[in-house]
């Protein structure tokens, strides 16, 4: 089994290295996963639409938006309901300095804050 996990983690390596195709970021908004203007955050208006000519992001680009989705998942697994994940990232928190935890995102130290929060979370160590 772990051979299994270890193959797709590489196939999610391999894709960001190519780069993701721009219709990965068109179904995060297509889903409500991130609005307009957040992803913007992650990807500047003038570049993105470049990126749409092109039809592919980057690999940097891929890989924030690869962490984005998993620490979305991850926090829609510790809430059990996607509307609280998504009032928990977009909600500022007193634990992140009054930032929201999807403001973090933006840096890989920021997301393993966040991540080691939603832990602490999922194990009732936070309230």
């Amino acid at each position: 089994m772990q051979s299994v996990s270890r193959s797709v983690d590489m196939a999610l390596i391999h894709r960001i290295q190519e780069g993701f195709p721009t219709a990965v970021a068109e179904s995060l908004l297509k889903h409500n996963t991130l609005t307009r203007q957040e992803l913007y955050k992650f990807i500047p208006p003038r570049t993105w639409a470049r990126r749409v000519k092109e039809h592919r992001l980057s690999p940097e680009e891929s890989d924030r938006l690869a962490m984005v989705e998993r620490i979305v998942n991850f926090a829609n697994d510790v809430f059990g309901n996607k509307d609280k994940a998504y009032t928990w990232l977009r909600r500022p928190n007193r634990s992140l300095e009054n930032q929201t935890p999807l403001d973090l995102l933006h840096s890989e130290m920021g997301t393993r804050l966040v991540e080691t929060l939603l832990e602490r979370i999922q194990h009732g160590i936070y309230s």
